[in-house]
């Protein structure tokens, strides 16, 4: 589903629609419809535009995973504040790109979050772990945190880093099918929702650690 000023989501319904892999619920300008829609439909991802700050996220975010958790929220916006896209992350979004992206460009980025990667800048990822281990928001790992095998650490590991799935598949020297049957194990174990879920919650319990140039941040 794609959410948003109507003319925009519109065209952005119409460029989905062209592509076979892909199949579009709908357009919904009023966010509190478009949930109401959403809450037994067979959908995996929402698009939203229009978000511009930090208030626009919590107030069209929110309402979506009220209804669905399981939802990967992408946020098609032009603002490049670092603070709007924290925002989002805390919401519950899983991607972050700019509206002025090539068609191609917005198409994968849609199957990307669809694959359960995570599209946000490097800076904004860093950024929210950092406030999550000095103020959590509900996100915590269990008093007696789940033991990943080793293959499973080094998969999170990876992904502290940015690495897309075919990227750690390549630095481990493994298939992409293996490096997400090791991310969905690491999901059940730790209870996660998603992939940056489990790498805080990963995170704050010592399972694995920022990159050396971001501890020293």
């Amino acid at each position: 589903m794609v959410c948003g000023p109507q003319l925009f989501a519109g065209a952005l319904a119409a460029l989905l629609s062209g592509d076979n892999q892909i199949s579009v619920l709908g357009i919904e300008r009023n966010i509190d419809v478009a949930a109401e829609r959403l809450k037994h439909a067979d959908i995996s991802v929402v698009v939203l535009s229009g978000i511009r700050s930090p208030r626009d996220a919590a107030l069209m975010i929110a309402p979506i995973h009220e209804v669905r958790t399981d939802l990967r929220v992408l946020v098609l916006s032009s603002s490049h504040n670092e603070q709007t896209q924290l925002a989002c992350v805390q919401a519950g979004a899983v991607g972050y790109i700019d509206d002025d992206v090539e068609g191609a460009q917005f198409l994968q980025a849609i199957k990307r979050v669809h694959a359960g990667e995570v599209l946000f800048t490097q800076s904004v990822l860093t950024d929210l772990l950092h406030r999550s281990r000095r103020r959590p928001r509900g996100i915590s790992p269990s008093r007696e945190t789940p033991m990943l095998a080793p293959r499973e650490i080094e998969v999170l590991q990876s992904l502290v880093s940015g690495r897309s799935t075919e990227e750690v598949a390549t630095d481990l020297s493994i298939t992409v099918s293996t490096v997400r049957t090791h991310l969905k194990n690491v999901l059940e174990k730790l209870g996660s929702h998603s992939k940056l879920e489990a790498v805080i919650t990963a995170i704050r319990a010592g399972i694995i650690e920022l990159p050396s140039n971001d501890r020293e941040r």
